[in-house]
């Protein structure tokens, strides 16, 4: 009954192995549950993290786009008040260059639409600047009563002489009046008027030339 003892020691030191393993096995899965935990903890809080990370910077994009519209908008708005600015500039240079040309030249400028019936034009109807319905201009001096006449040559030659008793005759005359079928009209001589009581007067025919 030797082999009893003997026996039982291979069953101890194998339930003792059996036991070792178990314990190994055991100590295995815990191990990488805990690992597979923290893992996931340590994910979580990435995620976590990242998602705060990405709002705050989504935040900051949204008010930094904000400001850029703001600061364009001002622009804008200082860009139109510049050239609202820049306009006024260039049509107070022009006037003060015109009414500087003026002054140098001690000359002035009035144009007027057609004379009246008996050769003359009012002085509350002139201009100071040619436009489409004026065919007359008075050169005077400053402060002057006598000034020259031109007939606005070029402008509308056909209408004028479509109707030269009203366009024409009353303040001119013509070098060539049997001229048949003209067309154009080219100034010969400037006439000569005279400022009486606010109307320009007619004192020397204006001459032309028809071709």
């Amino acid at each position: 009954m030797s082999f009893l003892p003997e026996y039982w020691q291979l069953i101890a030191v194998f339930f003792a192995g059996v036991l070792a393993s178990a314990a190994a096995i055991s100590y295995f899965f815990y191990f990488m549950k805990y690992k597979s935990k923290k893992r996931s903890r340590v994910q979580r809080n990435s995620g976590s993290s990242h998602a705060v990370d990405s709002t705050r910077h989504y935040t900051a994009l949204q008010e930094i786009k904000q400001e850029l519209a703001a600061v364009r908008k001002q622009l804008e708005e200082r860009k139109k008040e510049f050239q609202a600015l820049k306009d006024e500039v260039k049509s107070t240079r022009e006037s003060t260059r015109s009414v500087e040309f003026e002054i140098e030249n001690n000359s002035m400028n009035r144009y007027f639409s057609v004379p009246s019936k008996n050769g003359t034009f009012p002085e509350e109807k002139g201009s100071k600047k040619e436009n489409e319905n004026t065919w007359y201009r008075i050169e005077y001096e400053r402060n002057g009563s006598v000034g020259k006449l031109f007939y606005l040559a070029g402008k509308s030659d056909k209408r004028a002489l479509n109707q030269m008793d009203s366009f024409l005759k009353p303040v001119c005359e013509f070098e060539n009046a049997g001229k048949a079928n003209p067309q154009k009209i080219q100034l010969v001589h400037p006439g000569q008027v005279v400022l009486k009581d606010g109307t320009w007067s007619i004192e020397k025919k204006i001459k032309l030339r028809l071709s």
